[in-house]
C-alpha cells in the first residue's frame, strides 16, 4: 500500500515541579504547595504521605490541575503530637504515567517539657528538611492564654533547635503557655523564600 505519515506534537514535560513547603496552620492542618510547570500536559497531581509511625509513603489524595504554577493543599487527618510528617507529590502525566515526582518535605515536629518548681517551659525540636534553599534561622512564636505575639519570642540560627523560656513573670497568668516554631528559607534557586511551622503544643 502506499505510505501515510503523521507527525504528533509531544506532551509538553514540565519545566519544574517543587514542594516549596509543607508548613502547620494554628487549626492543626498541614498545608502543602507545589510549585509547579501550570503549562505542562497533566492529568492529575497525587500527593503521597508518610506519618511518624509509617514505615512508606502512601496516596493521600489526587488534585487537579488548576492551570496556574502553584497547588495548595491542606492535610487535616493528621496527629501533630506523634512526630513529623513527611509529603511529596507526583506529577501524572497526560498518558498516566508518573513523570515527575517532588523534593520531599519534612515537617517541623516540636516538643516542649516543663519545670514547674522551676516555671521553665523548654521547647525542642527536628530540623525542616526539603527547602531547596538553606535554612537561615528558627523563629520562636509564643502564646499566652490562647493568644499568639505577631513577633517571635526569640529567634535561634539554623544549627541550634533548643530553647529555653522562664515564664515566671507570669505567675498571676491563666498558666496557658503554647509555642510553634517557624523554619525560614533563603531565597532558592526556584526564586522562592519560604517558611514552615511546626506544629503548636
Amino acid at each position: 500500500a502506499n505510505r501515510t505519515c503523521r507527525f504528533t506534537q509531544r506532551p509538553s514535560e514540565a519545566a519544574f515541579h517543587y514542594l516549596a513547603t509543607a508548613s502547620y496552620n494554628l487549626a492543626d492542618q498541614i498545608e502543602l504547595v507545589c510549585y509547579t510547570d501550570g503549562s505542562a500536559s497533566v492529568q492529575e497531581y497525587e500527593i503521597e504521605v508518610k506519618g511518624p509511625l509509617d514505615s512508606d509513603f502512601s496516596l493521600l489524595t489526587s488534585v487537579s490541575p488548576n492551570g496556574t504554577d502553584f497547588i495548595h493543599y491542606n492535610d487535616g487527618a493528621v496527629f501533630p503530637d506523634q512526630g513529623a510528617y513527611q509529603y511529596r507529590i507526583n506529577l501524572i502525566d497526560s498518558c498516566g504515567h508518573v513523570g515527575f515526582v517532588t523534593n520531599v518535605a519534612r515537617t517541623v515536629f516540636l516538643e516542649v517539657q516543663t519545670d514547674h518548681v522551676a516555671m521553665i517551659n523548654t521547647l525542642s525540636w527536628s530540623s525542616y528538611s526539603g527547602f531547596d534553599g538553606a535554612i537561615t534561622a528558627y523563629r520562636i512564636y509564643r502564646g499566652i492564654n490562647g493568644v499568639f505575639d505577631a513577633n517571635p519570642l526569640a529567634i535561634t540560627s539554623a544549627g541550634v533547635r533548643s530553647y529555653e523560656d522562664d515564664v515566671s513573670a507570669y505567675l498571676q497568668s491563666e498558666g496557658q503557655f503554647c509555642y510553634r516554631v517557624e523554619a525560614v528559607e533563603s531565597l532558592n534557586s526556584y526564586n522562592l523564600a519560604e517558611t514552615a511551622f511546626s506544629n503548636t503544643v
